[in-house]
């Protein structure tokens, strides 16, 4: 049951963007909304740093639908905040009157710094990641940002971005050659750091790579691009003229004129650090989730992106943490047992751990096929902390939890994998399978488990004060799959009796 509705806009100075979410009683969260309007703000500052009137009236009247959607949206909190474009210009107390005036909103003004932070929390928090370099390309500013440990240790906010170096220089090479005449700024940015990069340049970046290698089927977030790739992507591109950029899968025509110039803060950040690229999807308002709603009076840096964004899913689809709990100790102690069989590697162990807490997720949508609901729900749900790769492994495990016969859907993915890696997740779903079994109708009555390998044999001793007929005949149920897989007679020993 949907709790409240949270808007946030962002006025930024090439678009304004909405999010919406909605939080739920177990306080989970999801964005339910989100709608970009490019209405470039910062078109026609230059120098003197005065906002046009033709990009303040698109401005005001993106506003107006905006507001009109938060109205019927029945949004009970809505939080508006602006960046570099207002923040430099002259004319900024006129403007934030007008917009009050004839919109009805006020919008908070983020310095530099400010937008830096929120730059990192929104980075940070959705991706895994001790150290890196963070790099926000705007319209009219350029954030970078270094963590260390997954604290911010240093950032600067630049008065550069893709829509004034743009303008000011017609060609990007010039655009280049001024951008490198402020690196002495950035002398907290070292070689041996990977890069995170947000905004929509950045983006496009990505969804370019992506198209050009066929990466259909991978999410842009945590998409990785290597850094000799991206150099030579961006070079590439700086070479283009304006029709040539245009032929571009990925690269939206309204991004053409301001791409080129774009991409100068990252190049040069990617050169001097020698690391790969990793696109984040999220950023500046993510970040003021995490700061001013979620963690208002908390620590909104993360210990874990990985392990938060497991924890919203499960409020989001109200899993029943107590059998996922039980489930989740019984892979472990399975997953250890057979590590001498099936050499389980430290990333399977957490990707077995993972499907574990979330293998009830389908449950959300209907009892029937929930393993295949649960599927699709780890297909599209974007988990902080894995890559597309590990978020189809955790997926096929899922839907393996009750049995094999996947869809033909599943045909489209296994290029990620291969036929070898198929197998292999065939072999690791069997653990999950009896794992679930062991809390059959959801008892909780088997406290502790052991298992023993023994010539021909796998034995699995349980523990428990009570009769568990149910969860034996159950998980018995798999021993001819056990013996096609592993080679080995699958028994269970309880209460000195032995169940084959």
């Amino acid at each position: 049951m949907i709790m409240k509705k949270i808007a946030i806009i962002d006025l930024g100075s090439n678009s304004v963007r909405m999010n919406i979410y909605h939080i739920n009683e177990q306080g989970g969260y999801s964005l339910s909304e989100q709608l970009k309007e490019m209405v470039r703000l910062a078109k026609g500052m230059g120098t003197d740093l005065i906002l046009k009137k033709t990009q303040i009236e698109k401005t005001i009247q993106t506003l107006k639908f905006f507001k009109s959607v938060i109205e019927e949206s029945s949004v009970s909190e809505a939080y508006y905040f602006a960046t570099a474009a207002l923040r430099q210009a002259k004319n900024q107390a006129e403007v934030i009157e007008q917009i009050a005036n004839e919109v009805g909103i006020e919008f908070d003004i983020l310095d530099g710094q400010e937008e830096a932070y929120l730059d990192y929390l929104g980075a940070i928090n959705t991706i895994e990641k001790n150290r890196a370099i963070i790099v926000d390309v705007g319209g009219a500013s350029t954030e970078i940002i270094k963590v260390d440990h997954r604290r911010m240790s240093d950032a600067i906010s630049l008065p550069m971005g893709s829509v004034n170096l743009s303008e000011r220089y017609k060609h990007s090479r010039q655009a280049d050659k001024y951008f490198a005449t402020h690196l002495d700024q950035l002398s907290f940015v070292h070689r041996g750091y990977d890069v995170i990069g947000l905004g929509g340049v950045i983006r496009t970046l990505g969804k370019i790579h992506k198209a050009q290698n066929k990466a259909y089927l991978e999410d842009l977030h945590h998409y990785e691009i290597s850094n000799k790739d991206a150099l030579d992507l961006i070079d590439k591109m700086m070479n283009m003229d304006h029709k040539a950029l245009q032929r571009l899968d990925g690269l939206s025509s309204k991004r053409v004129d301001i791409i080129k110039s774009g991409l100068v803060p990252v190049k040069h950040v990617l050169q001097m650090t020698g690391g790969n690229l990793t696109i984040c999807a999220y950023g500046i308002r993510e970040g003021f989730l995490f700061k001013e709603i979620l963690f208002k009076n908390a620590q909104p840096v993360l210990a874990s992106a990985l392990e938060h964004s497991i924890e919203n899913i499960c409020k989001k689809y109200s899993v029943s943490t107590e059998h996922a709990d039980r489930v989740r100790f019984f892979t472990k102690k399975l997953t250890e047992g057979f590590q001498q069989k099936l050499t389980i590697t430290e990333n399977e162990m957490k990707l077995l751990d993972i499907a574990s807490r979330v293998h009830y997720i389908g449950m959300h949508v209907n009892y029937y096929n929930h393993h295949i609901h649960g599927m699709h729900i780890m297909l599209v749900e974007r988990i902080a902390g894995l890559t597309s790769r590990e978020q189809f492994s955790v997926a096929y495990l899922i839907a393996n939890h009750r049995r094999l016969d996947l869809p033909v859907f599943f045909d489209s993915y296994k290029h990620y994998i291969g036929n070898e890696g198929i197998l292999r997740l065939k072999r690791l779903s069997i653990i999950l399978k009896i794992a679930e079994q062991m809390d059959k109708g959801e008892s909780g009555k088997i406290s502790d488990l052991k298992v023993a390998f023994n010539n021909g044999t796998c034995s699995i001793t349980l523990e428990s004060s009570s009769q568990v007929e149910t969860s034996i005949r159950s998980v018995l149920q798999y021993k001819d799959l056990f013996k096609k897989h592993e080679k080995k007679n699958l028994v269970i020993i309880h209460k000195g009796n032995t169940y084959k």
